[in-house]
């Protein structure tokens, strides 16, 4: 499998080969003397002027314009792959993404929200959201029912209140 990796990396124009331009860039900073910080370590889109460059004279401009594109997608898709690999081991990626993970953030989600949904209608039902106005003459009312929700939310019943 190694084999046909290492064809299509040879088969890769220059302009879609990362890893090569990676390696002339540091050469040509070695070169040059030039300090490389933490940022160069990531591949920069070629410019289209820095595209054409890499590309033979005799190319077309409809012909320029539809290689560029293609190495835009195709560096685009680098880098995401690189993104995934970099992070598919993290637990917050594993959260966010992961099918099975990501079902069950899910349903602690809905089940929140179930929550506070019958919360205020409880609150709605014993009366306690008549009257409260969202104004500042009545800031104590306001805070007394958020005071309330808190409570219940984290657990606690009408006692506490």
């Amino acid at each position: 499998m190694s084999d046909r990796g290492e064809e299509k990396k040879a088969s890769l124009p220059k302009a879609y080969d990362v890893e090569a331009r990676e390696r002339e860039e540091k050469k040509r900073k070695q070169r040059d003397g030039e300090e490389g910080n933490e940022l160069d370590r990531f591949p920069v889109m070629m410019s289209f002027k820095a595209f054409l460059e890499t590309q033979d004279d005799s190319i077309t401009d409809e012909e320029a314009l539809t290689k560029y594109g293609e190495y835009k997608l195709e560096f685009k898709r680098q880098k995401i792959n690189e993104f995934f690999v970099l992070h598919k081991g993290q637990e917050w990626f594993r959260a966010k993404y992961h099918p099975t993970e990501f079902a069950t953030r899910q349903e602690r989600t809905e089940a929140a929200v179930r929550k506070r949904c019958d919360i205020f209608r409880e609150l709605e039902a014993k009366g306690l959201l008549e009257g409260v106005v969202c104004t500042e003459d009545q800031e104590t009312e306001v805070v007394k029912l958020l005071d309330s929700l808190v409570i219940l939310l984290e657990g606690g019943n009408y006692e506490d209140i």
